[in-house]
């Protein structure tokens, strides 16, 4: 993703709470604050994508566990 398309989507997206507002301003603010915003080297973090996977009848679920955080995250 390049970072002219992420504004655009974040810039469209109608936040539904005040939580999300909160949210999507930091991410804005992220985004035109550092250029390298996509990579895995800048320390304070970065932005990465995701996905939900679950089985048919969603009761099981896919998820790794986060070397540096040790927490259990989705894909």
């Amino acid at each position: 993703m390049h970072r002219k398309l992420l504004k655009q989507q974040l810039e469209n997206y109608h936040p539904s709470d005040e939580d999300e507002i909160k949210s999507k301003l930091q991410m804005l603010n992220f985004l035109d604050e550092h250029s390298d915003c996509f990579e895995r080297s800048l320390s304070i973090g970065h932005f990465t994508g995701s996905s939900w996977l679950e089985n048919r009848d969603g009761t099981k679920f896919l998820l790794t566990l986060h070397k540096k955080i040790g927490l259990w995250l989705q894909t």
